[in-house]
């Protein structure tokens, strides 16, 4: 996000069941995420892009996986990388 877009940006109403999704994977919490505490769902870019590699998983194997305790683990390994 731009900083030229902060204003407009966050003229999101948020409910309940609102889940916020960000793209981004380069750091856990972003601006846009930071920006909506009360929300109680958040996912950031890298959790998207684990629970699609699991899902790819899933359908090459025809299997099924405990998709939230992989993430988890998952993401404690990548935490250790540097790119």
């Amino acid at each position: 996000m731009y900083k030229e877009d902060c204003d407009n940006f966050f003229d999101i109403p948020i409910q309940d069941h609102t889940v916020l999704i960000d793209l981004i994977y380069t750091s856990r919490e972003t601006l846009f995420l930071k920006k909506f505490d009360q929300c109680s769902k958040k996912i950031n870019g890298l959790d998207m892009f684990i629970y699609q590699a699991l899902k790819s998983i899933e359908i090459w194997r025809e299997t099924n996986y405990n998709l939230d305790s992989q993430i988890e683990s998952v993401r404690k390994q990548l935490e250790n990388i540097k790119c």
